[in-house]
């Protein structure tokens, strides 16, 4: 009886322990080259989740995740700049899945912001996907930037910036004052077309499988009390 009432108090913290792991905030750190800053740190992560999706592929992916592949200082369009390389990935059955080759360890940006510069991937204009910006905030440089590339109007109002595409298409981009986005909304003819929203003030790390990892973990220690007991059982018989 001792034993047992052992293994379930083991069994009780494991779970605990388990559910605590899910709840743990990660900080994002900052880096600042100059007086240049960027709001997450090299090889931290951050993700959204799909609230609101009508559209292919969207309505398929549960979770958007930006990871900070490469953070460094060097020359880019002749100015002396904070450069930073990142993956943008999708979560869907039970995996991460890159959004394209295109999106894996990509040039994301390069910000010197002393002299009021700012530079950024092609793929951002093409997606309307500037998911985190340099600090401190300025949405008029990003917009003046990424309206380089293309056919584009942009206004903002405070922390809110607004990409008007002239097609129909607009992408309403909510950011904090770290300059990372709380909503991402594309609307198409007034419908929403996927909407993503900021896990937490904090972001949570994500366990593989997400609460499946809970049930295998919870079956794997039941699995051993179960082994114990009977190993136990077995050498009292002996």
């Amino acid at each position: 009886m001792i034993y047992k009432k052992k293994i379930k108090l083991y069994l009780i913290g494991i779970n605990i322990l388990l559910i605590g792991i899910l709840s743990i905030p990660t900080t994002l750190g900052q880096i600042t080259i100059y007086d240049s800053s960027f709001p997450m740190e090299q090889g931290k992560t951050i993700r959204w989740e799909t609230v609101n999706a009508t559209e292919s592929p969207y309505n398929d992916f549960e979770y958007v995740r930006f990871t900070v592949n490469g953070i460094y200082n060097d020359t880019f369009g002749s100015f002396n700049s904070l450069i930073v390389n990142y993956t943008l990935e999708f979560y869907h059955n039970f995996g991460w899945i890159p959004k394209g080759e295109d999106y894996f360890n990509a040039f994301y940006l390069a910000y010197n912001h002393s002299m009021n510069y700012l530079n950024i991937s092609k793929l951002l204009y093409l997606d309307a996907l500037p998911l985190i910006i340099p600090t401190p905030v300025n949405l008029s440089l990003v917009g003046d930037t990424i309206e380089m590339f293309g056919p584009l109007n942009y206004s903002f109002n405070d922390l809110k910036l607004t990409l008007d595409y002239r097609n129909t298409t607009t992408v309403e981009i909510t950011y904090n004052s770290r300059g990372i986005s709380k909503i991402i909304e594309k609307i198409t003819n007034r419908t929403t077309m996927f909407k993503w929203q900021l896990v937490t003030s904090d972001v949570l790390i994500i366990i593989p499988f997400n609460n499946y990892f809970i049930l295998i973990a919870s079956f794997t220690a039941g699995l051993l009390a179960w082994y114990e007991i009977k190993r136990r059982k077995i050498k009292l018989k002996g």
